[in-house]
């Protein structure tokens, strides 16, 4: 069961599997109909290992096994895997607010911007039986246009992507790695949805 915690900074909703803090009020989002969801990555640490150090070792050990893999692999990560998870996230969220009024997605002349930064990734495994399935943590940064001073931020810390996969699709990094920022974005339109039922 989840437990509901109030804070002076915002509210943290805990599980046993992913935590939310919101810092500010989000009471703003009453009023867009159209928000501006942005994906960052600058920064963000894979396990213990930053992005770099981690796409370089998958390099190297992917054309080991096959010459031209590895640049393969780095080509669909900075490109396709990554839009493919942006493409997740953002469905996952409009699911949690359809009919609610408001729309995420791609919106640069919105009046208010949300940033998703992915602070940490553990990108898991596709093993059989020794499947890890993938966690993340974004901290999202909303922002008025016209200024970069954040107006409220959303932490969803450890959201889990699923564990089954029926369609055996996991062994790729972008559908295993789309599960659970789908699940972020879920969190997201969840916290989002409390707003929206609160409008007069």
């Amino acid at each position: 069961m989840k437990k509901v915690y109030l804070i002076a900074a915002g509210i943290v909703l805990s599980s046993s599997v992913y935590a939310q803090k919101v810092e500010g009020s989000l009471d703003f989002l009453k009023e867009v109909e159209e928000l501006n969801i942005q994906f960052e990555y600058k920064g963000m640490m894979i396990k213990k290992q930053t992005e770099q150090q981690y796409v370089a070792e998958q390099v190297k050990e992917k054309n080991k096994d096959q010459k031209g893999k590895g640049d393969e692999w780095k080509s669909a990560w900075e490109t396709s895997d990554r839009d493919y998870i942006q493409e997740v996230f953002l469905k996952d969220f409009n699911a949690e607010v359809a009919g609610m009024g408001i729309d995420g997605g791609d919106y640069p002349n919105s009046l208010y911007t949300a940033t998703v930064r992915t602070v940490w990734l553990d990108p898991g495994y596709m093993a059989g039986p020794m499947t890890k399935p993938s966690v993340v943590t974004v901290e999202i940064v909303f922002t008025k246009q016209g200024s970069n001073k954040p107006i409220a931020k959303v932490r969803i810390s450890k959201a889990k992507g699923s564990l089954y996969d029926f369609g055996n699709t996991y062994g790729s990094d972008a559908r295993r790695i789309g599960s659970s920022y789908g699940e972020a974005g879920e969190k997201l339109g969840k916290v989002t949805a409390k707003i929206l039922q609160k409008k007069k």
